[in-house]
This record gives C-alpha cells, structure tokens and sequence, in this order.
C-alpha cells in the first residue's frame, strides 16, 4: 500500500497478508508523521517514507503494532507553574493510542497551538524524565516532564510530543488553535513596599504592588514566611494574626492582618501555582507593624 501528501509519499509493507484501514497522515510543510497507522486485522507493518526525490526520510526499522499511534493530550493543565527567572519542572500529559512502553519520548515546538509553524525550543526548555507509562484500555499515558532555568522567558509555548524513531510521530490535541498542548511560564516580580503605616491592634488590609504576567487560569497566590531579610531559613509557622488569605486585585497583592497579630517586621515570598504544589517566585516583601 502507498500514498501520500505532496511532496512526501510512503510504501507499507504488512507482515502477515494484506492490509486494511492502513492510514499514514504526513504533514504536507514540515514532512512530520502526525497520524497513525492502522491495520484492523491486527497485522504488523514496516513503512517508509520518501521526500519529492525519492530521498528517504523515515523508515521504520523493526515491526511496528498494528495500530501503532497516537491521538491526544489528555485535556490537563501542566502541573505547577514555572516562573520566568526560576528554574522548575512541571509536567503536561500525553495519551497514546496502542503505543508499547519505552518509546523514546521528544517534543515538537510551534510558533502557536494549531502547529502551522515549527519554532525552536524556548531558552533553557529541555525534555527530563517520563513517567513510567500507565495503560488505560489501549491508551498509554505518559507524564513528561519539561525543565526550564532562569534564562527561561515568560511566555505561552506550544509544544506536541513526539515518540518513535527519529521523534516524528507527534501527539496533537485534537483541531484548530488547540492542537498543541499550552506550557506557561508566568512572571511573578518587584513587589513592592506596603502602602502605608500600620499599628498593632488593628484590623488591615495591606496591599503591595506586584508585576505579573502570564498567569495560568486555576493557579492562585500564596506566601512563605520566613525569619530573616535572607529569605533563606523558613519560619515554622505563619505569624500570628496575618491571615494567609492572599489575592491579586488590578496589580496589587493583598494581606489581611488581624487585631491579634504582634508588632514586628516581618518577610515574605509570593507563592504561585496549584493549591497542592505552589513555587516560590521572586517577589519578596516586608509586612511591618508598629506599635501605637
């Protein structure tokens, strides 16, 4: 069986007898196999795919399953956030049709999420380590993780996996402008000083201004306390009367300080991310209470 999408054609060779409902979907710009092959009579498959001069540019080197492939991203947010100055890891997920374990796992970058353009990795973004897959039916769900450092911009990059020989199978999805998955790095910076005195006794809401850009739907602000101006040895707990109710409103951070809390100088960092897994961003501050 052969086909193909200008200028890229493809032969198969089945294994074990003719083959049916065999499909090799070939991306007509960038040459990258992101469909997959089928054979409902659950025959193995060799197949090679050839550029407009008959050069090849990917073969299969051993059998492939009968319906070796892969369909979507599970519709999941990536698991922490990633800030913009701060090296971190988070994971997206990725769902593959009929795949065995132990594929080498890849990424494919694009300029936006409906993979019309391919781009370069963004600064200081690498592949780390993949979860041990986890079948569901004749799914296998990987969690690949993506690193970034501190040259790492804040930004929205869309990214495919890939998996396979040569990384050119690729996960889309579904259409349109979500066929790639969605990595946020998230700027949380230069908070500001209090705006204004406060004594002991009363009841406040402070507010700091914060710069942020590209924050994540669903992650919200939190804060870590701790004993010094380094910021280096957290406090053992919250200090009493400042309500870690914490929000962002038109640019500025909010703390809610009670009647009981204590004068003192006290220091912070914003937390950002998920409830269960917020990061430590580069925003440091000081809440300052006096006495009457």
């Amino acid at each position: 069986m052969s086909g193909g999408v200008t200028p890229y054609t493809y032969s198969v060779e089945v294994i074990d007898g003719g083959a049916s409902g065999c499909d090799i979907v070939i991306g007509s710009s960038t040459g990258v196999i992101s469909g997959k092959v089928t054979d409902s009579t659950n025959r193995g498959l060799r197949f090679t795919v050839t550029d407009a001069n008959g050069a090849i540019v990917y073969k299969t080197t051993s059998v492939m399953p009968y319906n070796w492939g892969m369909t979507n991203y599970s519709s999941v947010t990536q698991s922490t956030a990633l800030i913009e100055g701060v090296a971190g890891s988070a994971t997206l997920r990725a769902s593959f049709d009929n795949v065995p374990d132990g594929l080498p796992i890849g990424a494919k970058w694009y300029t936006a999420g409906n993979m019309e353009s391919a781009t370069d990795a963004p600064t200081g973004v690498s592949i780390g380590a993949k979860s041990t897959g986890v079948y569901s039916g004749s799914s296998l769900i990987e969690d690949i993780t993506y690193n970034t450092t501190a040259t790492t911009h804040a930004g929205e990059y869309f990214a495919a996996t890939t998996a396979g020989e040569g990384g050119r199978f690729v996960a889309t999805t579904g259409t349109g402008a979500t066929k790639a998955n969605k990595l946020v790095v998230s700027r949380v910076k230069e908070l500001g000083s209090q705006d204004g005195a406060l004594t002991a006794g009363t009841n406040y809401t402070v507010l700091y201004t914060l710069i942020t850009a590209n924050l994540v739907t669903g992650f919200n602000f939190g804060v870590k306390w701790y004993t010094d101006s380094n910021y280096d040895t957290e406090r053992e707990s919250p200090p009493t009367g400042v309500t870690a109710s914490v929000t962002l409103s038109e640019g500025k951070f909010q703390l809610v300080v009670g009647t009981d809390a204590s004068a003192d100088t006290y220091y912070f960092a914003v937390t950002y991310g998920p409830a269960a897994a917020r990061v430590v961003t580069p925003a440091r501050g000081t809440l300052v209470i006096g006495t009457l």
